[in-house]
């Protein structure tokens, strides 16, 4: 029997994810820092670990439009996280995403690098920062954001042209904020450290 193919609906979260995530990454620090409203994270769809760092596939509503995106978070550095579900008592997603440079998560943290037995730091040291999602939070030196957008809007259901142009400059708007924020291409992560007794 023939099944028909999921829609591809930015309304909802219910299409596969790419294999691949999106190429171009903002500083999401810089953002936050300057608009401190710019999004909400309705859900972390997935979180996927690595040797000093986090890669989070979440929903987040942007400010500059009204449907929410796949929001792809690179955590570089992770030394420190919870992933929780969301608030159950919150609608709408909860409150605006977060990032801190003093808190108390932050006081006393290492610079030893983990999983080292201690006998490896950073040099230089990683100024590390918190990064609050509703419940969770992520305690990294470096957040890069990456959004899926491309034909977001193709074949949504519900949506006649005129909505559909709307949300579409309405997405241009943003991403030519954005574009300020636009980081270097990534290339493979290499954190110098010194051994101790060196």
């Amino acid at each position: 029997m023939n099944q028909s193919k999921p829609e591809d609906n930015p309304a909802d979260g219910n299409r596969p994810q790419p294999l691949n995530p999106p190429p171009i990454r903002y500083d999401l620090v810089a953002m936050l820092k300057a608009n401190s409203w710019l999004c909400r994270v309705s859900r972390i769809i997935r979180a996927d670990t690595e040797y000093l760092g986090l890669h989070l596939i979440t929903r987040a509503a942007f400010d500059f439009m009204s449907f929410s995106l796949y929001a792809h978070i690179d955590c570089v550095e992770a030394v420190d996280y919870s992933i929780r579900p969301p608030d159950p008592a919150i609608l709408m997603g909860g409150r605006h995403m977060e990032f801190h440079e003093q808190h108390p998560l932050l006081e006393n943290l290492s610079q030893v690098v983990p999983n080292t037995d201690g006998m490896e730091t950073y040099d230089p040291p990683v100024k590390f920062g918190l990064l609050k999602m509703d419940q969770s939070y992520v305690i990294a030196g470096q957040f890069a954001l990456r959004l899926e957008h491309w034909n977001m809007f193709k074949d949504v259901l519900g949506m006649d042209d005129r909505h559909r142009q709307q949300n579409a400059a309405d997405l241009q708007r943003g991403l030519e904020w954005m574009e300020s924020f636009r980081l270097p291409e990534l290339k493979k992560f290499a954190r110098r450290t010194v051994r101790s007794g060196e």
